[in-house]
């Protein structure tokens, strides 16, 4: 299928491929994501099982962070893979910083805006003016 774009952990041990179409990519400001990705926030591309392979071999890792909810990691470097949900088992959120070349989504959304710190949303201005070296 054209349009397949190809990923990896940062090993590489875990390979993934997904296919079109790239409906959403969803931003997450929620406490378990920032703690889970290391970051002020998660970036994850929605999407169906049948838009993924994965070929990891035994090194996926998945962990119950809440319950219902599973995480997903590569067992030997420590990559965030995927979260998926038990009830909805055919959606999964890939982390998006495992595709060098992601296409744009068509829409952006976002979520627990009012759980992330205050003053991430002023990063982008910040980033694009020359007032960079003041934060």
């Amino acid at each position: 299928m054209s349009g397949i774009v190809s990923g990896q952990c940062t090993c590489g041990r875990v390979q993934l491929s997904i296919s079109p179409p790239f409906e959403e990519l969803h931003l997450c400001h929620c406490s378990q994501c920032r703690r889970s990705n290391g970051s002020a926030f998660n970036l994850s591309l929605i999407l169906s099982a049948d838009q993924l392979r994965l070929d990891a071999g035994n090194a996926v890792r998945e962990f119950e962070s809440s319950p219902g909810k599973l995480r997903a990691f590569c067992g030997e470097c420590g990559s965030p893979l995927y979260s998926r949900r038990e009830n909805l088992p055919d959606v999964y959120r890939l982390r998006a910083g495992l595709f060098p070349h992601l296409p744009r989504p068509y829409r952006l959304t976002e979520g627990y805006r009012e759980s992330g710190w205050p003053w991430v949303g002023d990063l982008v201005d910040l980033i694009q003016s020359d007032e960079r070296t003041k934060i």
